[in-house]
């Protein structure tokens, strides 16, 4: 049986899909597939943020809901050092109330929703970047941006042990992976980092080279005017 999605595709100059995942489900219909990921635009984010200049803190920026893990991120915190710099819009009514409940909301800086200048100065004071959402198949395969904008940044990155993204931050050597159901999991990632300063100053560093070589946009935006020039 042939969807009206798989008989369109094959008659298309080109598609574009915004990961390499879905490029290859349409490559493999016979279609001409090209993936422009959503990367970070550098000029926002990139900064010469001396790491002294950090405080003992991490982040969490972007839609706040159960599958993006705000619930085990906080019920890890009273068994770390640190707060919580937590920014972005509740995506469910009686979410908010119910983590608010927990022990771990003490350690939370709740910051509401920032515009991108508000977002980066969170990112410049912060030590470490938390992605850490469910595995569900609309996350498995992604790429999400705050993976890559907390890198751009210079900071570590505590992220999902999902295959695509262990690629990822074993490419870039960037940071730690872990089960994001698992709060004693996230807690220990935490403590291990915030342990060793020099360990999370190269890791930053790391991350950072990687995205100004590599997971940029403008690097994605060159791939889709030549696409556009092809036509």
């Amino acid at each position: 049986f042939e969807t009206l999605e798989d008989w369109a595709a094959r008659r298309f100059d080109a598609i574009v899909t915004s990961t390499p995942h879905i490029r290859k489900r349409f490559e493999r219909l016979g279609a001409k597939a090209l993936d422009v990921c959503n990367f970070p635009i550098l000029e926002e984010l990139v900064r010469d943020t001396q790491w002294e200049s950090r405080r003992n803190e991490v982040c969490y920026i972007g839609g706040i809901s159960r599958i993006r893990g705000i619930e085990p991120i906080v019920a890890a915190l009273p068994d770390t050092s640190t707060r919580l710099n937590l920014a972005g819009p509740w995506s469910e009514s009686d979410l908010r109330a119910k983590v608010q409940a927990e022990p771990g909301w003490a350690r939370v800086n709740d910051l509401g929703v920032l515009d991108r200048k508000g977002v980066a100065e969170v990112l410049a004071k912060s030590k470490i970047g938390l992605v850490t959402l469910f595995p569900t198949p609309n996350y498995v395969d992604a790429l999400p941006i705050k993976l890559f904008e907390y890198m751009a940044a210079g900071m570590p990155v505590i992220a999902s042990d999902f295959p695509v993204w262990r690629e990822i931050v074993a490419d870039a050597g960037c940071g730690l992976l872990v089960d994001p159901q698992d709060a004693a999991a996230i807690a220990a990632a935490i403590n291990e980092l915030l342990g060793d300063e020099e360990r999370m100053r190269q890791l930053g560093e790391s991350g950072k080279r990687a995205v100004l070589s590599k997971y940029s946009w403008a690097a994605e935006a060159d791939k889709l005017v030549a696409l556009y020039a092809s036509l």
